[in-house]
């Protein structure tokens, strides 16, 4: 076997955790921030709470549980809303959290919630069925090059 010529890589590539969640949103992004806080308040309005800092960790369990199941209704509306309330907990449920380290914390705990509550696959196959949905496939043949920002669905 010839030598193979050692390639200088470092693989510790990595920032600090705000970096790199800032390099991971686009400015175009920005304004879905507010939006999926939306979705999160009104959910938490109709399911009887106003904080996810407050609820034990039953509570949250039953309420993740409860958006889940709204994953999977026909109404397209109503799921995106359900994926925003979703998101604004994996982002750490930014307006109830007292500093940045807080929201890392409750960023974590929430994606190990999801993982525990099996909604990863779930949200692995939502997005599949999106990536397929006959009208984001039209919006796609119109366009010379679609990227990730000309779909909210997408993203």
């Amino acid at each position: 076997m010839a030598d193979v010529e050692k390639v200088d890589f470092n693989y510790a590539d990595a920032d600090k955790h705000e970096f790199e969640m800032a390099e991971l949103y686009s400015y175009t992004e920005e304004p879905d921030f507010a939006t999926n806080q939306v979705c999160f308040e009104e959910a938490a309005k109709a399911h009887g709470f106003e904080k996810w800092t407050s609820l034990s960790r039953t509570q949250q369990m039953s309420f993740v549980v409860s958006i889940q199941d709204d994953l999977e209704v026909t109404e397209k509306e109503r799921r995106i809303k359900a994926i925003q309330a979703l998101l604004y907990l994996a982002q750490g449920v930014y307006g109830e959290c007292r500093s940045r380290e807080h929201m890392y914390e409750v960023s974590r705990e929430c994606v190990l919630l999801y993982l525990e509550l099996g909604l990863y696959t779930s949200l692995v196959q939502l997005l599949a069925m999106e990536v397929e949905n006959s009208a984001t496939a039209l919006m796609a043949l119109r366009k010379p090059a679609v990227s990730i920002t000309d779909s909210k669905e997408l993203r």
